[in-house]
């Protein structure tokens, strides 16, 4: 008995064998039913890749991602965070903070 990958191999080549779409139709010249399949033929379409807009990373954030943003465009070096600026500048994987401080 098939099992895991094998029997979806087996279903797979018995779906292709056996279609379930056909239909049979009598052939008044030969008596011999002619098979005609109703099946569509998928074919793979490349599509042509999406351009993203300019503004996608700046659309999607939070409120205070947003509002540190706007202060930083006027000059005002103002930071919200939750936690100790070093655990933050940890978790945000920026440099010079490889490993977690001791206080967070």
């Amino acid at each position: 008995m098939p099992t895991g990958l094998n029997m979806v191999k087996y279903a797979l080549l018995l779906f292709l064998l056996f279609p379930t779409h056909s239909s049979a139709q009598d052939s008044s010249s030969n008596g011999l039913k002619k098979i005609t399949f109703n099946t569509p033929l998928y074919t793979f379409r490349q599509s042509t890749p999406q351009q993203l807009p300019a503004n996608l990373y700046t659309k999607n954030l939070g409120f205070f991602c947003r509002q540190e943003l706007l202060m930083d465009k006027k000059n005002i070096p103002v930071r919200f965070r939750l936690g100790s600026m070093d655990y933050c500048n940890y978790l945000e994987q920026k440099p010079g903070y490889k490993s977690a401080p001791l206080n967070r």
